[in-house]
C-alpha cells in the first residue's frame, strides 16, 4: 500500500503530549505500526524538550508495555440542552463509567469486538462513532 501506514493527533500541553486521535493502515497491522510510532514521537519529542506522552484513557494493551505509570483522567462535557444526542451520550459514558461490570465489558468485549470489525470492514472505529 502507499501512503501513510500510521498516524496520530496530539495535542500539547505543557511539556506534554497528549494522543488525541491515531490509526494505522490495516494492512500493516501484524508489524504493530502504532508502536513504531511512539518510538519516532518520542525522538521528536526529545527535539521540543517535551517530556510527558499521555496516551490518554483507556486500557490498550501497548499502554501497559511502554508507560511508567497510570494517572486517573476525568471528563468534562459541555454543551447546550438542546444538544439530545450529545447529553445522551455523554450520561451513558458516565454510567458506563460509574458501573465496573459494565465498564470491564466495553473495554474487554465489546471495544476490542467494535475494533476487529471496522479494521475488516476499513472503516472508522465503530465504538467512537456511535458511543463515544
Amino acid at each position: 500500500p502507499e501512503g501513510r501506514v500510521a498516524f496520530v493527533i496530539g495535542l500539547l500541553e505543557a511539556r506534554s503530549l497528549v494522543f488525541h486521535a491515531t490509526t494505522f493502515d490495516p494492512a500493516y497491522g501484524k508489524y504493530s505500526p502504532g508502536k513504531a510510532l511512539i518510538h519516532f514521537i518520542a525522538s521528536w519529542m526529545v527535539g521540543k524538550n517535551l517530556s510527558t506522552l499521555d496516551f490518554g484513557d483507556g486500557n490498550e494493551p501497548y499502554k501497559y508495555e511502554v508507560a511508567d505509570r497510570e494517572h486517573v483522567l476525568s471528563r468534562i462535557f459541555v454543551s447546550g440542552k438542546n444538544q439530545l444526542r450529545f447529553i445522551a451520550k455523554t450520561r451513558f459514558i458516565q454510567y458506563v463509567k460509574d458501573h465496573p461490570k459494565m465498564y470491564h465489558l466495553y473495554q474487554n468485549k465489546l471495544k476490542p469486538w467494535a475494533s476487529r470489525a471496522a479494521a475488516a470492514l476499513h472503516v472508522p472505529e465503530i465504538m467512537e462513532m456511535f458511543f463515544f
